[in-house]
């Protein structure tokens, strides 16, 4: 409608002005209109404007007798600002495209990473080299770190940690090409974490571990240098933002549980699901994990160290607060076999084993850990 009126009002103004005003009229208008378009509607009316105002010029052109002064300095200024617009919204467009390409998380849920592979870990594109794609891998608050007991504080603030998990929640398990995660349902409150360093509900979105080629070593977090064989994460998100995705963007927006594994005696709450991961052995795969409650991966004691972190995989955010379970649980060194036994590779590729799925403590640059106890 707006297109047909501007028409108008340039073929009515003919027969009252030279044609080098009714052209100039045209350019105003028709660069009001793309304004106030781009304006309202944002990047995509541009092209549509581009469309419109090459019909328009062919129109002029069209008429008998008419022709286009391409020299005259208010098509200049036009163009000059066209191609401004135009090049502010590219630029727009390019950023929404990065955050999305290092942010999957808003649209899968989960941490899982953007180019999942045997590559993401294994050098030369490891751990160290994420800096190059992802710069605040060298931010402030990055995770893990060295945990030094002696150099925690004591805070008889926190609370005690209420972990209230329900079985059925639990939906599937996925080897997402770096590890293996249990996901959750989260559109309630069933599955839920309170209390200790965070205020608020968060809920349980997934449960994943990282371990490593050798009995020696694994953990991500370390204590006074102290490595074990195994971590387990089990990642929780604040309900006071409206999805997983937009708290994993938040200062406070997740909260993680690690669980250090010890080599003992076998861990018979581990068996369920080492026995489900025959099914995913490569990376994609994925089967239905239901009727499990990850409390019994819990150990006796739930006293913690906490502090602010990030995510260990890329893109890195630095949105987690970490608490660190103090009392590690026992796995034997034929479960942690079973871990190795998944592959990094996707089906029909060379099999590379799924082994050191893990990151190096990371600097701690002023930041204060605390704990629960004494």
């Amino acid at each position: 409608m707006i297109i047909k009126l501007l028409h108008t009002y340039t073929h009515t103004h003919t027969h009252t002005h030279t044609h080098t005003h009714t052209h100039t009229h045209t350019h105003t208008y028709i660069y009001i209109y793309m304004c106030v378009c781009v304006y309202i509607y944002g990047y995509i009316y541009i092209y549509m404007c581009v469309c419109v105002y090459i019909w328009l010029i062919y129109s002029d052109v069209s008429r008998p007798g008419v022709t286009i002064h391409w020299k005259h300095t208010y098509f200049h200024v036009f163009v000059s600002i066209f191609l401004s617009i135009i090049n502010a919204e590219l630029d727009k467009i390019l950023e929404k495209k990065k955050k999305k390409l290092f942010n999957p998380l808003r649209t899968s849920g989960q941490l899982s990473l953007v180019h999942s592979s045997k590559r993401t870990f294994l050098p030369p594109a490891g751990p160290a080299k994420w800096c190059e794609s992802y710069p605040i891998a060298n931010g402030p608050r990055q995770s893990p770190i060295d945990i030094v007991p002696g150099q925690a504080t004591y805070d008889p603030s926190l609370r005690p940690l209420t972990l209230k998990y329900d079985p059925t929640t639990s939906l599937s398990i996925l080897n997402n090409g770096h590890s293996f995660q249990v996901d959750f349902s989260d559109d309630g409150d069933k599955s839920t974490l309170t209390g200790g360093p965070i205020s608020g509900t968060y809920r349980l979105k997934q449960f994943h571990f990282h371990w490593g080629s050798r009995d020696e070593c694994g953990s991500e977090h370390t204590v006074s240098g102290t490595k074990y064989p195994c971590e387990l994460h089990l990642v929780h998100w604040n309900t006071k933002y409206p999805s997983f995705g937009d708290a994993a963007n938040q200062p406070d927006g997740l909260a993680v549980v690690g669980v250090f594994l010890k080599i003992g005696a076998a861990n018979p709450n581990l068996q369920k699901v080492l026995d489900a991961l025959d099914a995913i052995k490569n990376k994609g795969k994925q089967t239905t994990f239901g009727n499990f409650d990850p409390k019994v991966l819990l150990p006796a004691s739930l006293e913690f160290w906490t502090y602010d972190g990030s995510l260990t995989t890329p893109p890195l955010l630095e949105s987690v607060t970490w608490i660190v379970l103090r009392q590690p649980i026992s796995v034997s060194s034929a479960q942690m076999a079973k871990f190795r036994s998944l592959l990094f590779s996707p089906e029909g590729e060379t099999p590379c084993c799924m082994q050191d799925n893990y990151r190096p403590p990371q600097p701690l640059k002023g930041r204060k850990v605390r704990s629960s106890f004494k």
